[in-house]
């Protein structure tokens, strides 16, 4: 009782009699007013939408009180929408969905922190219907076009093709381009406490609240008596999905979803009805809560803007897509805010001279707190919670006195007033060095495991947690790189046993303990790091990704990394690039010159490698993808219902590197032995079986027939090394054997 006594407190919760409370759920339902629920054809989502929502179901997971597992769904998600497809038709149509849906079990899972004795020392998750939460999704993805729109221009969380290092991406941009500029700036980090549970429905979406709901509502959020009154004026406002522009099919259901919620603590027999909150642990708790904050925000934009203090970039529509400076001075600034993933917001904050930085910083967070509180959001004040660091430059700077913290943990990563990385990779480097030491004795170290084992499980688990976030780092200086470095080639040197002994390996140079794991350096993975992150940034921003930008990314000079020694098995790449296609040639060397287990060819019993470095592939293939479709090339995505190898011959990732064939050529260079080269070099930008590259071959020879792929190269040469694609061993021509 006491466990159920905190957990309803926090949703605003009252323990009822189940009967009771199926009953209430359907009358409501039944008492609906339908006659201005107006939907069309399109607003309710196909059963293509409902079976894709049912494949993306996560297998290994806990399911509902139904009993029914994720895996039944995942696999089986063609069959199962057809039979779903009918349920899913009527809750829509009448905006009621079943009991079953909005509610489940509630589990204490420990923060961590504080005595495990203390009930607030659990965070309550609800484990809910499988079945229930694909329904769901389908109605989030509905929604995530509206939130798009309507949230701030960085208000990320919950978005699609959004990483959650593009926030702190953004951050470290910030900080750089002031100390640059010698501008006074600061950043308002802002944590909110039980952010999910204190989502006050009725600001989402219409209910039936009277003044004695909002009165129960007002004493279990805790709100000062000071804010009730603004509190109560914006639940007399429209509702914010109407206001975000939603459909009235996705406002309804999502509003029908918030309507009667329930648990039952731990699989027990009572059954608690709750009133607040965005039920974290279902699909629809994260938009439900960002939909609330992207009023926050635009409430504190307002106040800011009113004032004249918020942040001005320089800004011209050439940068679009352009990673180069531009001569023309910036007629038009933007006027960034915040970026925010979820609940965990950063508010950036200049000013023009370090003596009016105290002033501005103070004007912000009393417009971020009133914004919060005034819509049932307690901003957490403890230390090390919501704080402030600031970097005041220029005349006056000494003067300035102010509490502030010198460095703050966000999204997983450590932001220092000063810009300064170093703090950041010592953090990364320890959270490397315990994952590496818990495995080292049975894995690293182990005498009886194949080296190239041990490289392997490297690289999938302990230079994930090194690199973590290092597509977003600025350019490190000599102090900085050796911090990675060092810790890097004291792991490299454990997994030489049984060849080595540690002491033996320490003193062996850095390229030769490389080059026999087959590692490349650390300033090529820091640069892969940063080829990753324009292909993310390709996703949400057109351009800054292509595989043009990369070619001229890597022709624009000398880059960290294609100028280091990588190891004897990868080669010496070093110098200058005399062009953007030698550069990429020599990228992909570099990082992908060892062989892996990613790609076989089968002749004579034996298995070849086709494949760059784990780290290469998804940047290669998601330029190119972006790039085949940007050509106007006819790719057909897959929806998962139907796999074939002519389907994934349709989406040639070669495709876009094919149209580089002739780069930084004159005519006289146009020779048939020059095209053997610049192809293989396309083809090796793929990491695919062998019949898929052979049938990528089929697809390219076809466009070459229909004259869709225009090249300097004569047409004729192109067919024959086509045609020799299809019937050659590949592995040895792709990927020759590295040098040691």
């Amino acid at each position: 009782d006491l466990w159920i006594k905190h957990f309803a407190g926090i949703e605003g919760g009252t323990c009822i009699d189940p009967v009771l409370l199926a009953r209430n759920i359907q009358q409501g339902q039944l008492a609906r007013n339908l006659d201005d629920y107006c939907v069309t054809a399109d607003d309710v989502p196909s059963r293509l939408e409902l079976e894709q929502s049912l494949r993306q179901t996560q297998v290994g997971k806990a399911f509902g009180l139904d009993k029914v597992p994720g895996e039944v769904l995942h696999a089986a998600a063609g069959s199962s929408s057809k039979a779903l497809y009918q349920l899913f038709l009527k809750a829509s149509l009448r905006v009621a969905e079943p009991i079953q849906f909005k509610g489940g079990s509630l589990f204490a899972i420990w923060k961590g922190k504080s005595s495990t004795a203390k009930a607030s020392a659990y965070r309550g998750i609800l484990v809910s219907s499988v079945t229930g939460k694909s329904f769901h999704r389908a109605i989030r993805n509905r929604s995530v076009d509206a939130l798009r729109n309507f949230g701030q221009p960085m208000q990320i969380g919950g978005l699609p093709s959004f990483p959650v290092t593009m926030g702190s991406h953004f951050v470290r941009l910030f900080q750089a381009g002031s100390h640059r500029r010698r501008r006074s700036h600061g950043l308002l980090f802002l944590d909110l406490r039980e952010a999910f549970y204190r989502v006050v429905r009725p600001l989402l979406a219409y209910s039936p609240w009277g003044d004695e709901d909002f009165a129960k509502v007002a004493q279990l959020v805790r709100l000062p008596p000071e804010v009730m009154h603004e509190l109560h004026v914006h639940l007399g406002q429209r509702p914010v999905l109407s206001e975000a522009g939603t459909s009235a099919w996705t406002t309804a259901c999502m509003s029908e979803a918030l309507v009667g919620t329930w648990f039952r603590f731990q699989g027990g027999e009572k059954v608690v009805r709750t009133d607040i909150g965005s039920r974290p642990g279902d699909n629809l708790a994260d938009v439900c809560f960002s939909f609330i904050f992207a009023k926050v925000l635009q409430a504190v934009q307002a106040d800011l803007q009113q004032l004249g203090i918020l942040p001005e970039i320089p800004w011209a529509n050439e940068m679009l897509g352009n990673i180069f400076s531009v001569g023309a001075p910036c007629a038009e600034a933007l006027q960034p805010l915040d970026a925010t993933w979820m609940d965990d917001a950063s508010f950036l904050i200049a000013s023009p001279n370090a003596g009016a930085l105290a002033g501005a910083m103070e004007a912000t967070g009393r417009a971020v707190v009133d914004a919060c509180a005034s819509r049932a959001l307690l901003p957490n004040l403890d230390r090390g919670k919501t704080e402030f660091i600031a970097c005041a430059l220029g005349p006056g700077s000494r003067k300035v006195r102010v509490r502030l913290v010198p460095t703050y943990q966000h999204l997983g990563g450590f932001i220092h007033h000063d810009a300064s990385l170093s703090r950041e990779l010592k953090h990364r480097v320890g959270l490397a060095w315990k994952s590496f030491n818990a495995r080292r004795m049975k894995i690293f170290g182990a005498p009886g495991i194949a080296r190239r084992d041990k490289v392997l499980l490297y690289e999938s688990l302990i230079l994930t947690v090194l690199l973590y976030g290092a597509g977003t780092w600025d350019t490190l200086q000599g102090p900085e790189l050796a911090i990675l470095e060092t810790a890097y080639h004291g792991m490299a040197c454990y997994m030489l046993r049984p060849a080595f002994t540690y002491e033996q390996a320490m003193h062996m140079s850095r390229s030769r303990v490389l080059s026999l794991l087959g590692l490349p350096s650390i300033p090529v993975l820091l640069h892969v790091a940063r080829s990753l992150g324009w292909s993310q940034l390709d996703s949400r921003f057109p351009g800054y990704g292509s595989t043009s930008t990369m070619a001229f990314g890597l022709a624009a000079g000398k880059k960290p990394g294609l100028n280091g020694k990588c190891g004897a098995s990868t080669g010496r790449v070093g110098g200058k690039a005399r062009s953007a296609e030698d550069n990429c040639k020599r990228f992909s060397r570099s990082v992908g010159g060892r062989r892996s287990d990613t790609t076989t060819a089968s002749s004579a019993g034996s298995s070849a490698v086709l494949g760059q470095s784990f780290l290469l592939k998804r940047p290669i293939r998601r330029l190119s993808r972006t790039s085949v479709f940007r050509a106007g090339h006819n790719v057909r995505r897959d929806t998962g219902a139907e796999l074939s190898l002519a389907l994934a011959a349709r989406e040639p990732l070669m495709m876009a590197a094919s149209r580089f064939l002739s780069y930084g050529l004159d005519e006289e260079a146009l020779t048939e032995s020059t095209a053997w080269e610049r192809v293989r070099v396309a083809f090796s930008s793929v990491c695919l079986p062998i019949r898929k590259i052979q049938a990528t071959a089929r697809i390219w020879l076809s466009l070459l027939d229909d004259a869709c792929i225009e090249d300097p190269f004569p047409t004729g040469v192109l067919r024959k090394i086509g045609q020799w694609i299809l019937t050659a061993l590949l592995a040895e021509w792709l990927v020759p054997s590295p040098v040691v």
